[in-house]
């Protein structure tokens, strides 16, 4: 991350509801190799064409909150999680 987005992330952190993601990352999951998101504080909307990432993002999600892969109604080994040709993949979620 660069300083630049994690002086924006922590500057704007006391304007967020408690609970509230502030910040995910996803490293090697499913289609995505590396991204940044900087949720904003009040609703957020994913949308946009088929295939473009949006069900990744609420998988990472669930699992990265302590959700299991069968809730997920996908694979039910997280093994299967990790972008094809790597061998480890995360999500971090901040709060």
């Amino acid at each position: 991350m660069n300083v630049n987005n994690q002086q924006k992330t922590m500057s704007t952190v006391e304007h967020f509801p408690d609970g509230s993601i502030t910040q995910i990352i996803f490293e090697n999951f499913l289609t995505y190799e590396h991204v940044e998101m900087f949720p904003g504080p009040n609703l957020n909307v994913i949308v946009g064409p088929n295939g473009t990432g949006k069900s990744t993002i609420m998988c990472g999600l669930c699992l990265a909150v302590g959700g299991t892969p069968n809730l997920l109604g996908r694979s039910e080994l997280l093994a299967d999680y990790i972008k094809h040709g790597s061998e480890k993949g995360s999500v971090k979620v901040f709060m």
